[in-house]
């Protein structure tokens, strides 16, 4: 991602001046408006540079965590969650074909024909402000290992409709939907089990591995 190397703002630096915790945030509306834009294949990051160039506010393209193993060790890599998409962040509104004029967009994604502005709102917008606040980075899921099963336990299943369709215990990756952006995504994620995790009939959900 764009950081301070490339003369940019450190975004969570950025983001903890406006708020200490993620729940301020929505409260303070230190960016009340949000866009997402879809872009061309390979084009994101060079959306995202522009974006932030071009004075046009925050932008991320989110990133997944994913496990990878080679030569007996487990390292994590870092891959696109959601392919195409970029999240805007701006403090004050301005018209949308500002973003549409930036290379490789393909269109900003809006909640109908009469929607111009195409800024997110309750579920949508609570999620890019939960990216925000994780520096766009999808951490691995937690999971817990119950003898041929394996089940998810993480938040994120319960706060965007999540189902686990399929587990794949040798690589460490669930395969999910999630309802977020407008839409149902399939993505695969990374879990890691943890030792200990108090379970609720509403927060988990259970495949068999493969």
């Amino acid at each position: 991602m764009i950081g301070e190397a490339n003369g940019l703002p450190d975004r969570k630096a950025v983001w903890r001046s406006y708020a200490k915790k993620e729940e301020d945030a929505v409260q303070n509306k230190g960016f009340p408006y949000i866009r997402c834009l879809f872009c061309k294949t390979g084009a994101s990051r060079n959306a995202v540079r522009q974006i932030e160039e071009s004075g046009l506010g925050m932008a991320l393209h989110p990133q997944k965590v994913e496990p990878f193993y080679r030569n007996g060790v487990w390292r994590d890599v870092q891959k696109p969650l959601l392919p195409g998409y970029v999240f805007v962040y701006a403090q004050e509104s301005y018209p949308a074909w500002k973003l549409l004029k930036i290379d490789g967009v393909i269109r900003l994604l809006t909640y109908g024909e009469e929607d111009s502005d195409g800024y997110l709102n309750g579920k949508d917008g609570r999620f890019a402000e939960w990216l925000l606040g994780n520096d766009g980075l999808v951490e691995k899921l937690e999971a817990i290992r119950e003898g041929s099963y394996v089940r998810i336990v993480d938040g994120l299943l319960k706060d965007y409709n999540g189902k686990v369709i399929k587990v794949n215990k040798q690589q460490h990756m669930a395969y999910l939907s999630l309802d977020m952006v407008g839409a149902i995504h399939y993505i695969w994620l990374g879990f890691q089990f943890i030792e200990e995790k108090t379970l609720g009939p509403s927060s988990a959900d259970d495949k068999k591995t493969e």
